[in-house]
């Protein structure tokens, strides 16, 4: 059960773009983490396809498509499930001090995961 609620903070802004294609993978790296504060190899841990390579330029998959499944992985590593995680109840975003941040803002659909094993 959930003992606190957030609601989105002020500064916060889920309008946070990876360009459609980056020269190379270190190039999108250092924009990912700039723009998410995560480093691009946890998401690869997690076993999580980033995006492909064509005609020599990287085309990164949605910041939704990497945030949410990332966030699904972590939850799962504690046998949690969001059953209704979408981009607007995870959210990316700045600190006060403009570091960025994720944050899943509505709990609501966390159940325990019955298939992990």
């Amino acid at each position: 059960m959930a003992t606190k609620y957030e609601t989105a903070p002020k500064h916060s802004s889920p309008i946070v773009k990876f360009k459609q294609f980056y020269d190379s993978h270190k190039e999108f790296a250092e924009d990912f983490f700039n723009k998410t504060g995560i480093e691009l190899y946890e998401v690869i841990d997690q076993k999580i396809n980033i995006g492909k390579f064509v005609n020599n330029k990287f085309h990164p998959y949605s910041k939704e498509t990497l945030i949410l499944n990332f966030l699904q992985k972590i939850l799962n590593q504690y046998g949690l499930r969001h059953n209704d995680l979408h981009n607007l109840n995870a959210i990316i975003g700045s600190t006060k001090d403009g570091k960025p941040i994720v944050k899943i803002i509505d709990i609501g659909g966390i159940s325990k995961n019955y298939s992990r094993s």
